[in-house]
């Protein structure tokens, strides 16, 4: 059980290649921008992300299913 969780860190910890989505066309600019915003930042910084502009970051959330853990 401690290897499995282990692993679920160290799958949160890694770096998303966000570039290689939007040159692939499976992302757009401004949603690459704002994962970028938002990607790998502590609790609070994220929370003031949304409190000023969560309307785009639900979108961009859901229209790419994207999982922030």
């Amino acid at each position: 059980m401690e290897q499995a969780e282990l692993t679920t860190v160290q799958v949160l910890k890694r770096d998303i290649p966000w570039e290689t989505y939007m040159v692939t066309k499976l992302i757009s600019g401004t949603n690459l921008q704002l994962l970028r915003r938002y990607d790998n930042r502590p609790e609070s910084y994220k929370a003031q992300l949304l409190d000023d502009d969560g309307p785009a970051y639900v979108r961009d959330f859901l229209t790419y299913k994207v999982y922030y853990g």
